[in-house]
């Protein structure tokens, strides 16, 4: 069983190469009595996208979907008043399981953490504006004069290309890398799949190659011209990818942020370096405040799937 973690429109979505995961909410209502939790209900009107799916008597919209067949809730919310024979919409129905993509419009109780359904429409998956290839990244470095070259046609190659990554992670004070695609040739629609493979070897080269490093670019950039030739962008960054990475398990290593928040997904973001948390509900800005006063203003970025119409 593999987890799917959906970008819809309400939610945070993190780019490439980030170190992030579906973490499942408490199934049993359980109230948050933290610090942060609320001490009095408070409700308001919202709508979100994402998988409804009812299972063993709970209904719940999913923005983290499990794929197993029938699929199953990796993080969502509660829902109060589902009834799917009055959905104007097709869903799924196996081994007394319900799901179906819907944009659900209600009110949202912050203490019970459920969301009463005022209305519902069919969502399309498939409709949304995400490339399948992931979001786009573009270069950190301007284009050099001439524009973008490859420098060594034979370190130019789709094997050096899968190689780059594991050599940039080996640089002394590594932050982040990713691949920025916009110079390859586009292919055509309905190309077949081996044509299309083929086509991405031959324009290997065209792809820019961006790595951040926390110390001296130009002696990461003489690392990497060994083994690659093509389009190459080498930039200074303020971070580490192990500080990143430290700080994001010490986050997500805390039991009880984890029992008082519906954390969504987590992870560094490869072009700032914040670190980016989606949770079901903020309430009024309090964790996106504790995370500032802890890490400094900015380095964590606190998104919620709910908020107020």
């Amino acid at each position: 069983m593999s987890i799917r973690c959906r970008a819809y429109a309400a939610a945070l979505v993190l780019v490439a190469l980030i170190v992030s995961g579906c973490a499942t909410p408490r199934s049993d209502g359980q109230r948050a009595t933290g610090a942060l939790g609320a001490t009095a209900s408070v409700t308001f009107m919202t709508e979100a996208s994402g998988t409804v799916i009812e299972r063993n008597g709970r209904t719940d919209l999913c923005f983290g979907v499990a794929q197993s067949s029938p699929p199953g809730c990796a993080g969502g919310v509660q829902l109060v008043g589902w009834d799917w024979d009055a959905v104007d919409a097709e869903y799924d129905e196996r081994m007394e399981v319900h799901w179906g993509d819907f944009t659900v419009r209600g009110s949202y109780d912050t203490v019970a953490q459920v969301l009463t359904v005022v209305s519902v429409t069919a969502f399309s998956v498939t409709s949304s504006s995400i490339s399948p290839q992931g979001p786009v990244l573009p270069s950190r470095c301007p284009e050099p004069a001439g524009g973008w070259r490859i420098v060594d046609e034979s370190l130019a190659t789709y094997d050096a290309l899968l190689g780059i990554h594991a050599a940039a992670t080996a640089l002394d004070g590594y932050a982040t890398s990713w691949i920025d695609r916009s110079e390859i040739p586009a292919v055509s629609p309905g190309t077949d799949v081996l044509e299309e493979m083929r086509l991405d070897a031959v324009h290997a080269g065209l792809s820019i190659v961006n790595v951040g490093v926390h110390g001296d670019p130009a002696a990461a950039e003489a690392r990497l011209r060994q083994v690659w030739g093509g389009a190459l962008c080498v930039f200074s960054a303020d971070y580490t990818a192990a500080e990143l990475d430290a700080r994001l398990q010490e986050i997500m290593s805390d039991e009880k942020f984890l029992s008082d928040h519906q954390v969504m997904s987590a992870g560094p973001d490869a072009m700032t370096g914040q670190i980016g948390i989606s949770v079901v509900h903020d309430e009024n800005g309090e964790l996106q405040q504790q995370m500032d006063d802890e890490y400094g203003p900015g380095a964590v970025v606190v998104s919620s799937v709910l908020k107020p119409l």
